[in-house]
């Protein structure tokens, strides 16, 4: 339970999977440059990847943002949110890149 309580905790369990997406995604966007893939799909990958260091940068930015005024987490609300929304847009680069592929009969 202590996963879910303990702020130290829950803040290294959300680096830990950052650290894996960051890892999934660079090594499925480096490998995708072998293949013979459509201008769409290549695109979509070029994306994603453009989308996680955005993340990377805007998750970065939030934890470095120390307000002059006290505020929710210790952290400026909008960075927060814009984080919390450049989840979601990551989320649906990487559902773009399961389509495209899908679409197009995959990497070949």
């Amino acid at each position: 339970l202590n996963l879910f309580d303990n702020p130290t905790t829950i803040q290294f369990t959300h680096r830990l999977i950052a650290y894996a997406v960051i890892i999934f995604i660079c090594f499925a966007w480096y490998k995708a440059k072998n293949y013979t893939l459509t201008p769409a799909t290549r695109n979509a990958f070029h994306l994603l990847f453009i989308m996680m260091i955005v993340q990377v940068t805007l998750g970065i930015s939030t934890l470095l943002s120390v307000p002059d005024t006290p505020v929710r987490a210790g952290v400026i609300v909008e960075l927060a949110a814009a984080h919390q929304a450049g989840a979601l847009l990551l989320l649906t680069a990487a559902l773009n890149v399961n389509h495209k592929l899908r679409s197009s009969g995959g990497m070949s």
